[in-house]
């Protein structure tokens, strides 16, 4: 039953319950106006647009190191512009890879503030992105953008 963990609280609700509990961390509505945000600081780190559904702000920088690592695992999507990651909730280790993920995003904006600015998440983005993302599954896992699409590793190693 895909974002809903074992104990039938949505995955999203989980990442909240876990993430409310880090100093500095607040819900709020997301800025883009669609679903709850998670603010560390100033700035909203993560966007629950749905039970099935986060996305992170990282910055550039980190997005582009991460980007191969996050495509490859079919866990996450980087969106156009790569400051925002999404993550959708199926399991458990995904709701552990948003933390994780979180923690990156504390981290960048705990040293550099400069990279903390501003940058519009998924759903703030060209509607048409978020779209093809949506209409358009890769075999095997979920959507992403017609740039990203590559086969498979059938290599177990």
């Amino acid at each position: 039953m895909s974002g809903y963990g074992r104990t039938g609280t949505s995955l999203a609700n989980q990442v909240i319950t876990k993430m409310i509990a880090w100093p500095g961390i607040r819900v709020t509505g997301a800025e883009c106006g669609v679903g709850r945000g998670l603010i560390f600081g100033t700035q909203q780190i993560v966007h629950l647009h749905s039970g099935d559904e986060a996305e992170l702000r990282l910055v550039p920088e980190i997005v582009t190191r991460l980007r191969d690592a996050l495509e490859d695992s079919g866990r996450a999507v980087v969106s156009p512009g790569g400051a925002w990651v999404t993550v959708h909730l199926d399991s458990e280790s995904d709701v552990t890879l948003v933390l994780t993920l979180a923690s990156v995003a504390i981290k960048v904006q705990t040293e550099n503030a400069a990279a903390a600015r501003q940058w519009s998440c998924g759903v703030a983005s060209d509607p048409r992105d978020r779209l093809y993302r949506m209409a358009a599954p890769l075999p095997g896992r979920w959507p992403i953008r017609p740039a990203d699409l590559r086969e498979p590793s059938r290599d177990p190693a």
